[in-house]
């Protein structure tokens, strides 16, 4: 018990010496920093549109049309207008991809600050061989669920992009949309 008087009395006579020191002054031609309080991001440090716009800078690279078809290289993305068909081969069967057209554009307009970049969605018809055509959907984005890839058959396809991008003010035709897809063998 002595033990613990005696180390009790060690630490509070250190406590209060420690409070019987003069308080650390500041020199008086020394300036304080000035307090700064951040309310919102500046325009700079802005979340920006993820999903790069396709402005005159950019215009996508659209393929020869050949007949009214788009015949794509697999494993290479390609741009295809809307109504138009990607015909491709792959182990000796026919593939057609009809870009059939948007069913979604809530991405961010150029020319606008947006907390979230949007979503796009496609509709897109596909058959083997002739046969009958199945219809899929494909959609991109940051906003609740999205499917960017879809399997048929032997093949995968992905989609990429979609442009024009719609600007403030101005809506997109929808017969100007193209899409940039991409197929893959499975």
């Amino acid at each position: 018990m002595k033990k613990l008087t005696v180390i009790l009395a060690l630490l509070l006579s250190s406590c209060t010496a420690s409070l019987q020191e003069p308080p650390t002054t500041v020199p008086t031609n020394t300036p304080l920093p000035t307090p700064t309080t951040t309310l919102a991001p500046t325009p700079e440090e802005a979340p920006v549109n993820e999903i790069p716009p396709p402005g005159p800078q950019n215009q996508p690279q659209l393929p020869p049309i050949k007949g009214g078809n788009t015949i794509p290289n697999i494993g290479q993305p390609f741009w295809i207008p809307v109504g138009q068909t990607a015909e491709l081969e792959v182990d000796g069967a026919k593939y057609a991809i009809t870009f059939l057209e948007v069913t979604e554009d809530s991405r961010c307009p150029q020319g606008a600050q947006c907390i979230v970049a949007g979503n796009v969605g496609v509709k897109l018809s596909v058959s083997k061989d002739g046969g009958e055509a199945v219809e899929v959907i494909l959609s991109r984005g940051d906003v609740g669920e999205t499917q960017p890839t879809v399997q048929f058959e032997a093949i995968s396809m992905t989609l990429n992009n979609v442009a024009p991008l719609a600007s403030v003010g101005e809506a997109v035709d929808p017969a100007t949309y193209h899409l940039e897809l991409l197929i893959v063998h499975q």
